[in-house]
């Protein structure tokens, strides 16, 4: 089994791969090198719920960016459109 849950059968040089595009993705996703190993960890200990807990809390943190980011377009919006009066 991967660090995803589901069940190999190509070898271990597939699992190698698909663990190396895992790492590639939490990091592509925000995630920092601590949290990665935590995510391993909840793997070694077949607990599925901390991993999908980091991921849903890496989530919640870039939404809240997001919002934060839309925030300050908004109002450079609004200067835009008051210097155009």
């Amino acid at each position: 089994m991967d660090v995803l849950g589901t069940q190999g059968g190509e070898g271990m040089a597939k699992a190698t791969d698909l663990n190396e595009q895992i790492i590639q993705n939490l990091e592509d996703s925000g995630i920092n090198s601590e949290m990665i190993t935590q995510f391993f960890k909840a793997f070694q200990n077949g607990d599925i719920d901390s991993q999908r807990n980091l991921l849903v809390k890496q989530k919640c943190r870039l939404i809240d960016q997001l919002h934060t980011k839309q925030k300050q377009i908004d109002s450079l919006d609004y200067l835009i459109f008051r210097l155009k009066l």
